[in-house]
């Protein structure tokens, strides 16, 4: 196992096609998602962060990237407590959408009269907007369209591609609708 270390946050893993079979991790776990892939990987990253003496307390974010025929490419990024917040905390609420028409058509939908801020992103081939609304009317109708997701906008920030950073349906209402 190869340790990089490139932040005091981020660090990355390369773990060789031998030492997954010796640690008796297959193919097949890592494309599903099963309890004990998830237990190989805890225990993957508690050797990590032993060896590079971070503390194994925080929230992470991880990107898994299959080389094969050579191994896996781990990214690892550890997260602040304070970025990693409760659901019932959230002011911003996160929808994702399978395509930029259902982006569109939530804002035809929207009314003119209200106006809400909201940014666009897209990341991982997903369309994401970020409400910033109490209003759950609103919230409501724009779960017609797009499904509730469980991740903070400082996410998207950090590993999507920002569309539209203020008053998105507003401006997808005008040039598309």
């Amino acid at each position: 196992m190869q340790i990089e270390q490139l932040s005091t946050r981020q660090f990355r893993i390369f773990i060789s096609k031998e030492e997954l079979e010796e640690r008796e991790i297959s193919c097949e776990e890592l494309d599903n998602s099963r309890d004990d892939w998830h237990d190989h990987f805890y225990e993957l990253l508690e050797d990590a962060c032993d060896s590079l003496g971070v503390e194994t307390s925080h929230h992470v974010s991880v990107e898994l990237y299959s080389l094969q025929p050579h191994g896996i490419f781990l990214m690892i990024t550890l997260l602040d407590e304070a970025i990693v917040v409760e659901e019932s905390c959230l002011t911003s609420r996160v929808l994702q959408f399978q395509n930029f028409d259902d982006v569109v058509d939530l804002a035809r939908r929207f009314p003119d009269a209200i106006s809400v801020k909201s940014a666009l992103y897209h990341m991982d081939q997903y369309y994401w907007i970020v409400l910033h609304t109490e209003n759950t009317d609103l919230y409501s109708l724009a779960c017609e369209y797009g499904e509730p997701m469980k991740i903070t906008p400082y996410v998207l920030e950090e590993y999507g591609k920002r569309i539209m950073r203020e008053e998105a349906i507003q401006k997808l209402k005008y040039w598309f609708c």
